[in-house]
């Protein structure tokens, strides 16, 4: 059979991928009866384009972040506000510069993803997931508005927050004035994990309402997806699980944490 598990751990996240794979089935066609494949519409591509940025960013940020992490939103006052992309450009790169100096001093590895995002009607932002710091330190590194911290929460899990990144990154890249050329940027320093892949029997596999959450974990209900691939004519699913409070991984496993 050429169906395929694609299970791939992000920090306290199990994401896993179901699906056909003609590689895997050394390019033989299957007597089984499927939907017709189509060539997808340029409005189509550009959602499975999003699609999979969602997908990498939500496992690049699960695996690269957690608990004592921030989440903070760097705003401009409205007479502080870039004119042009270039002065933006400087802006940010300034602001970088101090960011980079400030961890560096502080002995601490800056890790980071920032996306910008302007408004229908000219307010501009800059939010970026960010190493632990104390955020007491970020107001002297922007001197154009003010700024808003959050604690990453402790679930590990950032589906949410990354699709607001890539919502913000669609509004930007709509306006006249694009800000940035690409969705996201981030540090060369983080961790994007690899999937592990497996064939399965497909009678097991695809029933949504059939998904098993082994002890230490629980289903994000936000993740499941099922549906037919335009491009094999085959069904898929795709799901996340993630570690209960008070469970943490040991070589793979979910183990309770000992009370002190």
């Amino acid at each position: 059979m050429a169906y395929m598990e694609s299970r791939c751990r992000a920090g306290r996240t199990m994401n896993y991928r179901l699906y056909y794979s003609i590689r895997y089935n050394n390019g033989k066609g299957r007597a089984e009866e499927r939907a017709p494949k189509s060539k997808p519409t340029s409005e189509r591509q550009a959602a499975i384009n999003r699609k999979r940025a969602l997908e990498h960013l939500t496992l690049t940020m699960n695996a690269s972040f957690g608990q004592g992490d921030l989440y903070a939103t760097f705003s401009y006052e409205k007479e502080k506000r870039p004119e042009s992309y270039e002065e933006f450009k400087a802006q940010a790169k300034k602001l970088m510069k101090k960011l980079r100096r400030l961890y560096k001093k502080l002995g601490i590895e800056f890790r980071y993803i920032w996306v910008a995002e302007r408004g229908k009607q000219g307010a501009t932002h800059i939010h970026m997931v960010m190493s632990g710091i104390d955020s007491r330190l970020l107001p002297e590194q922007w001197p154009h508005g003010y700024i808003t911290v959050k604690h990453m929460d402790p679930s590990g899990n950032y589906h949410k927050l990354a699709a607001y990144f890539i919502k913000y990154s669609d509004k930007t890249m709509r306006t006249e004035d694009k800000l940035q050329g690409k969705r996201y940027n981030a540090s060369k320093n983080l961790i994007h994990p690899k999937p592990e892949k497996t064939r399965i029997r497909k009678k097991r596999a695809f029933d949504p309402g059939a998904i098993k959450v082994p002890e230490g974990w629980y289903l994000d209900q936000d993740t499941v997806e099922y549906g037919v691939s335009d491009f094999t004519g085959f069904e898929y699913l795709n799901y996340t699980l993630v570690l209960l409070p008070g469970y943490e991984l040991v070589k793979n496993k979910p183990v309770r944490r000992k009370k002190e």
